[in-house]
């Protein structure tokens, strides 16, 4: 049941990062980092509720998918910016 949450929590940042990156009409890097602050921010939150953390193993875990979260999203807009970029060219 977990993977499906961390799909829910993915599809939820990259949901926030286009709806921010339309109001805020970024593109870019700027997008990237939005999308990883977005992504760090959640993922962190997510795994801190499930863990609880009290020893450096628990902490270590949130930082990990915190990190997971941030890059997944981040590199699925990053992708896709390039395909977009490539098929606008030709």
């Amino acid at each position: 049941m977990e993977y499906v949450n961390i799909g829910i929590v993915v599809t939820i940042v990259l949901g926030l990062t286009q709806w921010l990156k339309e109001r805020m009409q970024l593109a870019g890097r700027p997008a990237e980092a939005l999308s990883f602050a977005i992504g760090l921010v959640c993922g962190g939150v997510y795994q801190y509720a499930i863990t609880q953390p009290a020893t450096l193993q628990a902490w270590l875990s949130v930082a990990f998918v915190a990190l997971l979260m941030a890059l997944v999203p981040s590199g699925i807009f990053k992708f896709a910016s390039q395909v977009a970029s490539k098929a606008a060219s030709k």
